[in-house]
């Protein structure tokens, strides 16, 4: 499966509920990744249309999730590269998955050893219980806890009413990714 930009900009004004007034500036903010050469292999040279493929959406999406939180998109797209592997395993499991992410928007200011921008790591049920009960959660730094199945879910909804294709054949291509994408991320 591989998407053109404009079915792209369509999938995320959607999924960011973009009024048709702002369109042109999010599409600015779509243009600005690939500027920066985000995600990685979508633009494949000069005059040429750039396509994205299943893990390109995934990661756009992360990305756009970030800066919808206040980090600028440089920022965001350091973050998604830095932790694609476990943000890619997580949607290729295919099922709800729960992800958390310590994102510091004042990495800069702290001591040296201390200034990664973002952690992020599937959770397990021990540790979302450990994380809920804990007395005295002060050792926990501010995250945010995402559903990567609900982001598959919607991005694979979303590909299908672009494209207009067979739903069936579009979750078949979706899962020889996943299947291609599981291999990587062990």
């Amino acid at each position: 499966m591989i998407l053109q930009f404009k079915a792209v900009e369509e999938i995320f004004f959607t999924r960011h509920i973009i009024a048709e007034s702002s369109e042109q500036a999010f599409r600015g903010r779509l243009q600005h990744f690939q500027r920066i050469g985000f995600p990685d292999g979508v633009n494949t040279g000069r005059g040429k249309p750039a396509q994205y493929g299943w893990t390109q959406l995934f990661q756009l999406a992360f990305a756009l999730d970030f800066v919808e939180l206040g980090q600028p998109p440089e920022v965001a797209a350091k973050i998604v590269r830095e932790n694609s592997d476990v943000l890619m395993a997580a949607v290729a499991s295919m099922k709800p998955q729960l992800i958390a992410m310590e994102v510091s928007m004042l990495a800069h200011m702290k001591p040296e050893g201390h200034q990664e921008i973002a952690q992020i790591w599937v959770l397990s049920d021990e540790y979302i219980m450990e994380m809920l009960t804990k007395v005295g959660l002060s050792s926990y730094r501010p995250t945010i806890i995402t559903n990567a199945g609900s982001v598959l879910d919607f991005i694979l909804g979303q590909v299908a009413r672009v494209t207009e294709g067979d739903h069936s054949e579009i979750e078949a291509d979706l899962a020889e990714w996943a299947k291609e994408a599981r291999k990587y991320s062990k």
